[in-house]
């Protein structure tokens, strides 16, 4: 079976680049101010994600402290850290 165009459609022939146009120098530096920046976020993303939000050193330190009944704690200063998270 034949199929013909009907409708008047005149298919665009395929354009394949061969060759790019030229890149200045200060587009080539920008470029490559853009992939070492990108591969910063990469490395800083990739160590953020091996540490803990926790620091578990302090937690076992303060749980030692409830057991033993030595934990103090400086009220004002309290006081003033939760209001300044809550301005935050």
């Amino acid at each position: 079976m034949k199929i013909t165009n009907s409708v008047g459609y005149t298919p665009t022939p395929k354009i394949t680049a061969t060759a790019q146009a030229p890149v200045s120098k200060s587009e080539a530096q920008i470029s490559t101010k853009k992939d070492v920046m990108v591969d910063n976020y990469i490395d800083i993303n990739s160590k953020l994600a091996a540490t803990s939000d926790v620091d578990l050193a302090k937690v076992n330190e303060i749980r030692d402290q409830l057991k033993a009944g030595t934990l103090t704690l400086d009220i004002d200063k309290l006081s003033d850290a939760i209001l300044a998270m809550h301005r935050r």
